[in-house]
């Protein structure tokens, strides 16, 4: 079967490396503490972009795969991975991970996986991991909760984003029915204007520099930062929800 990987993020790599939030510690604690996964794990991180959750699992001594096709996020991953010995980054598609088979105990996709081919990246899941009667897989969905500039930001949203071309995203559930559990953690970043801008342009759908929108847009972004922000930040609350269970068990 073929399977084609197409760029979802091209041209985002700067945006995503500044304005992409960290996972907040009570993720990483119920990961290595209630979830069990132990210091010296091996996880495949897929879609690693820019190596902001990388460099979480590789600071609790995880030995990290990081799988990332595009070439600007892996050019950032060098630079920002390059001195964990634990650390292997892999110039692949999901679907494609170039991973020993059996050699995985956790899987993590974090706002990757409704990109994904599911009809080839469940069976190369399958093929990498070490236990398929266990949990070993986390899915992570992270998205904006509710804030006072909320219904501003989604009309920007909405006048200035586009699809892109190269793919739909899949955003059904991505495991059978009551095959999984999920967790979710809510928490809040103060951010300046760079990385709120830089955020909100790290979007799939959001214009690059060379679109006719996108200084417009900045423009937009910026009367709203100035509008509600508080001491020279504005505060944006997130919402993780992940859906942990079994490669086993994926749709």
């Amino acid at each position: 079967m073929r399977c084609e990987s197409k760029y979802t993020h091209a041209n985002k790599a700067k945006s995503y490396d500044i304005g992409r939030p960290n996972y907040p510690e009570e993720f990483f604690c119920y990961l290595y503490g209630e979830f069990g996964l132990k210091n010296n794990a091996a996880i495949a991180d897929i879609g690693a972009g820019t190596g902001k959750i990388t460099k979480k699992f590789l600071e609790k001594g995880s030995m990290v795969f990081a799988v990332e096709p595009d070439k600007d996020m892996i050019g950032f991953l060098k630079t920002n991975l390059g001195c964990y010995p634990n650390c292997t980054l892999i110039e692949s598609a999901a679907e494609e991970t170039k991973i020993t088979s059996a050699s995985i105990d956790l899987i993590f996709c974090g706002n990757s996986y409704m990109w994904f081919d599911r009809n080839c990246v469940v069976p190369e899941f399958q093929r990498i991991a070490k236990n398929t009667k266990s949990p070993n897989i986390i899915i992570a969905r992270l998205g904006p909760e509710d804030s006072p500039h909320t219904n501003k930001l989604l009309e920007i949203i909405n006048k200035f984003h586009k699809p892109i071309p190269v793919r739909t995203p899949n955003n059904t559930s991505p495991f059978l029915p009551n095959t999984f559990i999920t967790k979710t953690f809510e928490y809040s970043v103060n951010q300046n204007f760079d990385e709120f801008l830089q955020g909100c342009l790290s979007a799939s759908s959001a214009p690059n520099p060379t679109d006719n929108d996108f200084e417009k847009c900045c423009e937009s972004l910026a009367e709203l930062f100035k509008k509600y922000k508080k001491d020279g930040k504005l505060e944006e609350r997130f919402k993780l929800f992940c859906m942990i269970g079994c490669t086993k068990t994926l749709l």
